[in-house]
């Protein structure tokens, strides 16, 4: 990646989109319903349940795979509530229905965290990421900054420094998000001895991004 990163750099993102939403869910779990928090249990068994028989459409092509005790997962009392709360026939359903900013919402109003950095990492590398993952041109050329506002790097030199840059940005701003992934566990004596030493490294992080962004 340090030799070549050009080469990754999409890839990188959509892992670090991968990141931003697994913080997020699992600071969103520490603060939300006790309703929401059992859906979050629920869901693996809804999705094992419809696992278990899916079948793929292509034109005249159909392909199927079937685990031949699907009709047996019914019988068991956990899968028979997560099919009552989410759908036995409706295999695409969320654990939850809030968008991240909604619970990025819930965070800011339960605990200490600071939103912006959530919504921050939503709007550049999330949005970013969303584009390199479903193979749209724009997130195909990620690696040029040919469609970046304000950005037309056609040397080499110019790409390679543009998305330097963007790495270093993507690892501060995932960084800021550990730290405020910290602050949600402030009465843990381990936690507030590592969240001192964060704050200094969030400090640095914060400036360095301010600079980044000014460059």
């Amino acid at each position: 990646m340090s030799e070549k990163p050009e080469y990754f750099y999409a890839e990188t993102v959509m892992l670090a989109r991968s990141f931003i939403e697994k913080m997020t869910n699992f600071c969103y779990l520490q603060v939300c319903d006790d309703e929401e928090y059992n859906k979050f249990l629920l869901h693996p068994y809804y999705r094992a349940f419809h696992n278990a028989d899916k079948t793929k459409h292509a034109g005249e092509v159909k392909i199927q795979l079937k685990f031949a005790g699907k009709s047996d997962l019914k019988a068991m009392p956990v899968v028979s509530e997560a099919l009552s709360i989410f759908s036995e026939t409706n295999p695409r359903l969320n654990w939850s229905t809030f968008s991240l900013d909604e619970k990025v919402a819930l965070l800011s109003a339960r605990s200490s965290i600071s939103p912006e950095f959530f919504l921050m990492n939503t709007l550049t590398i999330y949005s970013d990421a969303s584009e390199a993952l479903h193979g749209s041109l724009y997130g195909c050329a990620l690696p040029t900054g040919k469609y970046i506002p304000g950005g037309s790097f056609g040397d080499v030199d110019a790409q390679r420094e543009n998305i330097l840059k963007n790495i270093a940005l993507l690892y501060v701003q995932l960084g800021s998000l550990i730290h405020e992934m910290l602050k949600i566990f402030p009465e843990n004596e381990s936690v507030k001895e590592l969240l001192i030493e964060s704050n200094e490294n969030h400090k640095n992080a914060t400036a360095l991004m301010k600079k980044i962004f000014g460059a």
